[in-house]
């Protein structure tokens, strides 16, 4: 794993693979070879300006492209990630979840790209905003860009608050407000991470524990 690194990838097997932004601003270019599948998560806090594009560069390319965004209090970030989708059935599939604390300027740009003359691909797109405190500026654009006819395609945003009704249910159950609040972020977490958690390496495994832990506290404190 790497810090802002921005030198462009291709993608020539089955790959999983973490980055983490923050602080720093850049473009990447992430290219994705025939039969491979991609596996990518995006780890991204404090100020940030970041442009994300995962490519097919052959046919049965897929993608998976998952990206934590945690705005502390008073930071900015802006968040572009889009996947193309160039060739005969390939796949891309992007989730992003974003946790926004007091008075923090989130720009999103998110979107699945399905290009003209192929056929039998499939584009989908979640995005999820969850607000934390109060004065939250957000603009968001989930796209999808659809050239095609022979497609399968979704796509789906929300921005919301943590719910009221959990954290008074926890609550009811001897937790009090931190812990209640805990544990419903560590279920958004397990969104993102719970793929990566599939690695048969058990270094791996530790690594992306480590790593959900180490962004749950970083949030909370």
């Amino acid at each position: 794993m790497k810090i802002n690194n921005f030198e462009p990838l291709s993608i020539e097997k089955d790959t999983f693979l973490i980055e983490i932004f923050s602080k720093g601003e850049g473009t990447k270019h992430i290219r994705v070879a025939a039969w491979v599948t991609f596996t990518y998560l995006a780890l991204v806090k404090e100020d940030v300006s970041l442009d994300i594009s995962i490519e097919s560069t052959g046919e049965w390319a897929h993608i998976l492209a998952k990206s934590l965004c945690i705005a502390k209090e008073n930071s900015d970030i802006t968040l572009k990630m889009h996947g193309h989708l160039k060739h005969n059935h390939a796949t891309a599939d992007l989730h992003m979840i974003s946790l926004l604390q007091n008075n923090s300027v989130c720009e999103i740009d998110w979107g699945v790209d399905l290009h003209a003359w192929v056929h039998k691909i499939s584009g989908h797109l979640l995005e999820e905003n969850i607000i934390l405190w109060e004065n939250i500026k957000i603009k968001t654009l989930p796209m999808l860009d659809v050239h095609s006819s022979d497609v399968s395609a979704s796509h789906g945003a929300r921005i919301e608050r943590l719910d009221e009704k959990k954290l008074f249910y926890m609550k009811s159950r001897w937790l009090d407000s931190t812990q209640a609040k805990e544990l419903i972020l560590s279920w958004y977490f397990e969104q993102v991470f719970a793929v990566f958690k599939e690695s048969e390496i058990p270094e791996n495994k530790k690594t992306i524990w480590d790593l959900q832990q180490e962004r749950l506290t970083y949030l909370l404190n």
